[in-house]
């Protein structure tokens, strides 16, 4: 049995809206099931909202949350 796509999608939005701190490019790669290299060329390239941070990546929790929405993941 499949999981509901939507319902899951409108689970991550609620947990995301729920949430204070920056998630890391690891924890988006988690929600998102994408690599490293292709979440990365997406920030440079303009595709999702993120900054650099370091040698690191950082996401808005609601930022990503309005992207994750917008986009039907």
């Amino acid at each position: 049995m499949r999981p509901n796509i939507a319902a899951t999608a409108d689970t991550l939005i609620h947990r995301l809206r729920q949430r204070t701190t920056y998630l890391s490019c690891a924890e988006v790669m988690s929600l998102l099931g994408k690599s490293r290299n292709t979440l990365c060329r997406w920030v440079r390239d303009g595709i999702i909202p993120g900054f650099k941070f370091g040698k690191d990546y950082r996401f808005a929790p609601l930022t990503l949350a309005g992207w994750i929405e917008a986009h039907q993941l």
